[in-house]
């Protein structure tokens, strides 16, 4: 059986009042108003540009943020985990068309960008390469596999593509057609397999020798993001209806829930140091925090 997890809001909460939910688990909340905080309409900050994505790099204490910003071009953020911006606009360039999911290896962070993958020298905070992903419509998510090859999830499409160690190709890894991958989100690499979750509610093993896959569960949720839970036990699951859920061996336990406020979610990241999650909210130009514990 998965440990129960416990969670309470860190920085960048909504008020209570907000719809804010748990269901079996422990929540405590206590509202901080910091320079990313979310703050109800028609009062609330709007810091970021439809921020969509965050991820934590290995051995960073701040988060990195995917600012689409409508029809200007996007930029990353670097925002820290009592909620505030560290550096609003870290990365610039005007090849940011349309960042959204992110993820690292080594030195080096991978955005996806339309119908792109974009390569950022996190030293530097400087884009380096651009792979043009051919037969893309709509590349979503990013994941990293053990041996540094970089994959992006082609929503509209129904598959995966992928950039090999070495190569400067964008090529089509999973080709859309597999039913397990209709509508694909959010990527996680692991070191046995790609994660890959679904808009219908999937979430799918994918194989890195043979890209075939297999269902874990289904009928989750409306999911976006996928991260590791804590302990290792499963994952921890953004639904674009605004939820955080926590999914272990085909059961799913909810941990916020701020749908009934009509307040909806993209995708997030966790920090498995500091148990600290940050949920991307583009509609709302903002991050919620949440500390996520295994209850006691």
């Amino acid at each position: 059986m998965a440990p129960m997890l416990k969670i309470s809001l860190a920085a960048a909460t909504m008020l209570a009042g907000a719809g804010l939910a748990a269901q079996a688990h422990e929540l405590t909340a206590s509202p901080v108003m910091t320079e990313g905080g979310f703050r109800p309409s028609p009062a609330h900050a709007r810091v970021f540009a439809s921020p969509e994505a965050a991820f934590v790099p290995e051995g960073w204490d701040m988060a990195i943020v995917s600012n689409q910003d409508g029809d200007a071009p996007g930029f990353l953020s670097l925002l820290n985990p009592d909620g505030s911006v560290e550096n609003l606009h870290w990365v610039d360039d005007e090849r940011f068309l349309n960042p959204t999911g992110l993820r690292s290896y080594g030195d080096m962070l991978y955005v996806a960008n339309g119908v792109q993958i974009v390569a950022v020298d996190m030293e530097a905070a400087a884009v380096t390469d651009v792979y043009d992903c051919e037969g893309a419509q709509f590349v979503n998510d990013i994941a990293t596999g053990p041996d540094g090859t970089v994959y992006g999830s082609e929503s509209f499409g129904g598959g995966i593509f992928r950039v090999s160690p070495g190569s400067d190709t964008c090529e089509w890894f999973v080709e859309g057609g597999d039913p397990n991958l209709q509508t694909i989100n959010g990527l996680l690499g692991t070191e046995d397999a790609l994660i890959a979750v679904t808009i219908p509610g999937r979430v799918v093993s994918v194989d890195y020798e043979t890209g075939e896959t297999t269902l874990l569960g289904e009928g989750v949720g409306s999911l976006d993001g996928v991260e590791p839970a804590p302990g290792g036990e499963g994952f921890l699951l953004s639904d674009t209806n605004g939820k955080i859920l926590h999914f272990h061996d085909g059961e799913t336990q909810v941990l916020i829930d701020s749908s009934s406020a009509g307040i909806g979610a993209n995708d997030m990241a966790f920090d498995t140091d500091l148990g600290v999650a940050y949920l991307a909210r583009a509609g709302w130009d903002t991050i919620s925090l949440y500390k996520i514990e295994i209850a006691e």
